[in-house]
This record gives structure tokens, sequence and C-alpha cells, in this order.
């Protein structure tokens, strides 16, 4: 039954991840596009924290751990993912324009990097401190859910931004 669950749920978070990549590059409209966008990032943070919620089953005693670390992971994460909607959008604007230079290649590619290093330093920091408080295969299982939901989140985007020209 919890599988069950599990896969719709994750469904849903790849469908709405598709949807909003798609929107993003078959738009101009820069506001309409973000205002979209945060829409549906707060649907998705409340589905993203209930497929958290149901694949750690914590204790009750685990959970008043867990989850005021998970909130301050969560809040630097959604930090991060403003850097990739950031890229994003100049990558989709260069894109939609049909001006793509080398220079803006190059710093697409810097940022692009950079964000993946942060974000390899965020998980770094919060399973140290999630093991201070956890059992490690609790924070293992922790780190396994957030690089499912993630890879399905990634999968969305690569199959709705097109290849560089």
């Amino acid at each position: 039954m919890k599988t069950n669950k599990l896969r719709l749920a994750l469904i849903l978070i790849f469908c709405f991840s598709t949807f909003q990549a798609g929107a993003l590059l078959a738009q101009v409209d820069q506001k309409a596009i973000l205002e979209q966008i945060e829409a549906s990032r707060s649907i998705g943070q409340e589905r993203w924290r209930e497929l958290v919620e149901i694949n750690m089953q914590l204790s009750e005693e685990e959970g008043e751990l867990f989850w005021p670390i998970y909130n301050q992971y969560s809040d630097e994460m959604v930090k991060l993912n403003d850097r990739l909607l950031k890229l994003i959008t100049s990558f989709a604007e260069s894109y939609n324009n049909e001006n793509l230079s080398n220079e803006t290649a190059t710093n697409l590619i810097q940022e692009h990097f950079a964000i993946q290093k942060q974000k390899i330093k965020i998980q770094e920091k919060y399973n140290t401190k999630l093991q201070k408080v956890l059992p490690t295969k609790r924070v293992m299982r922790f780190i396994q859910v957030e690089n499912k939901l993630s890879a399905l989140v990634d999968a969305g985007l690569a199959l709705q931004i097109p290849l560089a020209e």
C-alpha cells in the first residue's frame, strides 16, 4: 500500500516538474512565468515534504529531532533552487531569442557547476547535523529519499529543456 502511494506521489511530482519547466521555456512573458512557477513551487514543496514524511517512517521522538533540522535544510535548498530557476530562466531567454553566445554559455555552465557544488555542501552539512540526532541508517534513508525525488525532478527538467544550439 505504501509503495503505491509513493509511486503515485512520485508521478505527481514528476508531472509537476515537467509542466513547470515546459511552461518556462514555452513562454516569453517573464512575470507570468515567475508567478506560475512560484505557485507551483508551493504545492511541490508540500508534496515533497509529504513524501519525505511517508518514506522516513519516523517515530514521534525521531520526528521531534528530525523536522526542525529538515526545515532548515529545506530553506537552504529552496534558496539554491532559486539559483537554479534563475539559471534556467537565463538559458530560456537566450534560447527563445536565439542569441546564446559563447560567453553566455560559459557563464551558464559555471553557474550550473557552482549550484551542483553548493548542493553537495548543503547535503554534507545536514548529514552531519542529522547524524548527531538520528541513527546513521535513518540519515542514509533520508539522503536516499532526497536523491530519488531530485532525480525525478531532474528527469522532468531534462525532458523539457532543449539542447543548446
